[in-house]
């Protein structure tokens, strides 16, 4: 299964559950990880990647490994929550 996916199935199973484990999830991350989630998967328009990087002054090659890095933080923090 993609990472994409994977994050977009968190964030609907999230929503389903009132999003406090969700919002409680976002928190633990940086900054930079918290709005590139929110660029990549919780807008209601996805962003380009080159409009991510320049928001986030990243490269544009570096924002598929960042997404990766930044969705296990995510999925880890909601199983270290108890989201199973």
């Amino acid at each position: 299964m993609s990472v994409l996916l994977e994050v977009q199935d968190l964030h609907v199973a999230c929503r389903a559950r009132g999003g406090k484990d969700c919002a409680g999830a976002m928190a633990t991350l940086s900054s930079q990880c918290r709005r590139l989630v929110e660029l990549l998967f919780l807008e209601t328009s996805p962003r380009q990647y080159t409009e991510v990087a320049a928001e986030l002054d990243l490269t544009l090659g570096s924002i598929g490994f960042t997404r990766q890095k930044c969705s296990e933080r995510l999925r880890q923090s909601l199983h270290d929550q108890g989201f199973h």
